[in-house]
């Protein structure tokens, strides 16, 4: 026990006095200050009426685990403690050094503050030596961050063994957590005095031995996965290896189940696209046998029409008729539904398509039912797309040909066709895209007969229809095939209408797209 008398008041003392004594029943440890001198108010910035009763843990809080730790040491053993401190109070600018020394009396703690600024500052000769000291404290700050951040999986440190070249030949353990013991059914003592090559020589023969020497020689981490079944272990894991002095940490995880479950969706994924390749050429096989007996109908109805249609009368000429309108839409449904089905068994590539163009395109193809309906088509300048060329042109085939089907009676179609860039994070609406992706929007609008909004979702499904077959003819694929189109190529449409108020589809393609989007 050491004994010190001094007037805490004296004011000519060089370095600043303050008497602490442990706050009873605190936890964490805190200590509670019961005097000071004004020079250790000077020193902390805090006017000397103000100190008594202050907590270490709320006068110095950075620091207070550290002191709270020595000064309990030294209150029980009757030891001393030292520490430097940087020191910020409000009222300074640029902040100071502080010595805090502290050693037990009698009744309290008595802790001396000496402003060691200058002292610091003229240590050039230790800077070496100080840069070395915190570094190796950031290091342990970072490494047991990464202890603390990583907890829940498996955290090993090593050490590299290298021979008298320098050449790395082996590693060592330094330490790992209670996840890792678990993981590799190991602990610290079992490790103690062995290397990797020792005791876990799977590394080596899956790669993960030269990962981690390519780890500690480039200072660049990596990470894998690899399925580790040797040495005492059987699981799929995911490996990851960051630097660390002269070695490095590796954090692990098992995966076996995520792995199981991976593969089981991929077999399931396999069967899908199986049955879906088989439904593909079952509809493209069965359209093309349907298309045969269409024909034949079609044709024997036009030779009795020509040949018999005297003999038959109007009763007669009016069953062939209905006959041939049959056949003729079955036709027209068969071709759709083979449009439909070719979508996954077409060749698939995407490039950069001019929408300029392609419309261009298309209204040539329908120069003749744009002439009979006397429409009027508006085409602003459009943006290029990525995409299939085969497929995009059947889009917006599909969507002008509606536009121009559903028209007014009493007056012939307008139709406007136009389109800008947007961005993904600029529709919270849709959901289904991207919002880091960049897409084109293009609008094709009319002012028909147009239909009720809440059936808006229906129109794009199979086989849907809104209007009677005998005003309108189609059936009912035109649309589904639109979407289908669309979302091969990652994008969405969507319809706004009112009845006698006209129709606007807007469909969203990616700017950029690969062939692997095109499914």
């Amino acid at each position: 026990m050491i004994s010190f008398s001094f007037d805490l008041s004296d004011n000519q003392l060089s370095f600043g006095l303050m008497r602490w004594e442990p706050v009873p029943g605190a936890e964490p440890h805190d200590f509670r200050c019961v005097e000071a001198t004004p020079v250790a108010g000077h020193l902390l910035g805090i006017p000397i009426e103000s100190l008594p009763d202050q907590r270490l843990r709320s006068l110095l809080p950075d620091a207070a685990d550290t002191l709270a730790q020595d000064w309990q040491r030294v209150w029980h053993r009757n030891g001393t403690s030292r520490l430097d401190l940087f020191y910020h109070h409000p009222h300074e600018t640029t902040g100071h050094w502080l010595e805090l020394t502290a050693a037990r009396t009698d009744t309290c703690l008595l802790v001396t503050l000496h402003d060691i600024t200058d002292r610091i500052a003229g240590l050039h000769t230790l800077q070496d030596k100080l840069n070395t000291t915190i570094q190796q404290q950031q290091q342990q700050h970072a490494y047991q961050q990464a202890l603390l951040d990583g907890a829940i999986n498996g955290i090993v440190s090593h050490n590299a063994i290298r021979n008298t070249d320098g050449k790395i030949v082996d590693f060592g353990f330094l330490s790992l957590n209670k996840a890792a013991e678990t993981l590799i059914g190991r602990t610290i003592s079992d490790l103690a005095g062995h290397t990797m090559m020792e005791l876990f020589p799977g590394n080596k023969e899956l790669g993960l031995y030269d990962m981690y020497v390519q780890v500690v020689e480039t200072g660049v981490p990596d990470r894998t996965e690899v399925y580790y079944k040797g040495d005492g272990l059987d699981f799929w894991i995911a490996v990851s290896a960051v630097k660390q002095g002269d070695g490095f940490v590796v954090t692990f995880v098992d995966i076996t189940e995520a792995r199981q479950t991976r593969q089981k969706l991929e077999f399931m994924v396999q069967q899908l696209r199986r049955s879906n390749d088989y439904l593909q050429q079952f509809a493209y096989v069965a359209s093309h046998d349907l298309q045969e007996p269409l024909r034949k109908i079609h044709a024997f109805g036009d030779v009795l029409q020509k040949q018999f249609g005297s003999v038959l009368g109007e009763a007669g000429n009016d069953l062939i008729g209905r006959m041939q309108k049959a056949s003729g839409r079955m036709q027209t449904l068969v071709k759709d539904l083979l449009a439909y089905s070719r979508l996954n068994t077409q060749p698939k590539s995407a490039a950069a398509v001019d929408l300029n163009l392609l419309f261009a395109e298309i209204l040539n193809d329908l120069e003749l039912i744009i002439q009979e309906k006397q429409a009027r088509i508006q085409v602003a300048p459009l943006p290029l797309v990525g995409g299939s060329l085969t497929q995009l042109t059947q889009l917006f085939v599909n969507l002008l040909s509606n536009a121009l089907k559903f028209h007014k009676p009493d007056q012939p179609p307008q139709v406007i066709i136009s389109g800008t860039v947007v961005s993904g994070r600029d529709l919270p609406d849709l959901k289904a895209l991207n919002a880091h992706q960049q897409y084109v929007c293009v609008e094709v609008s009319d002012d028909g007969i147009g239909f009720d909004q809440r059936h808006s979702e229906r129109i794009f499904q199979m086989f849907q229809r809104l209007h009677g077959v005998t005003k309108y003819t189609g059936t009912g694929v035109g649309l589904a095939l639109c979407k289908r189109i669309v979302e091969n190529h990652g994008g969405w449409i969507t319809v706004r209408s009112q009845p006698d108020q006209g129709t606007t589809f807007t469909v969203y393609l990616p700017v950029e797209i690969n062939d692997e989007l095109l499914f």
